[in-house]
């Protein structure tokens, strides 16, 4: 199996309080590997001091995306009950599904999901 190093990237994960050691790049072939802070696996955005945070705002942008086109169906003149349909597929979904896969957030994450599902009302 061959490796792409156009493909791959590295994330350092470092919990030291004094990290003094430079670390080498990985180099596939002669190439070197990219090093990133965050990195979007499966779905699930890993950043490298593994908080939540950056996937929250991921799923926070999605959501927001998904409630544009909302409002764009209100203005349209849609009837309620089927914006709420849609609400209830697309934009509620998203948002419950996180809340139980990851239910251990932060306050302030809480707050901001909150925040976004008072918005949507």
């Amino acid at each position: 199996m061959k490796l792409n190093p156009k493909k791959c990237k590295e994330v350092y994960i470092n919990f030291m309080k004094n990290s003094v050691t430079a670390l080498r790049l990985i180099c596939v072939g002669y190439k070197e590997v990219e090093r990133v802070g965050t990195y979007n696996l499966l779905g699930v955005t890993i950043s490298d001091d593994l908080k939540w945070n950056a996937h929250v705002e991921y799923v926070i942008a999605k959501a927001a995306k998904r409630l544009y086109a909302l409002r764009l169906l209100k203005r349209a003149g849609v009837m309620p009950k089927d914006i709420l349909k849609v609400y209830l597929c697309n934009v509620r979904s998203i948002l419950l599904s996180m809340l139980r896969r990851y239910g251990r957030i932060s306050l302030h994450t809480c707050l901001t999901l909150l925040n976004l599902y008072k918005e949507e009302l």
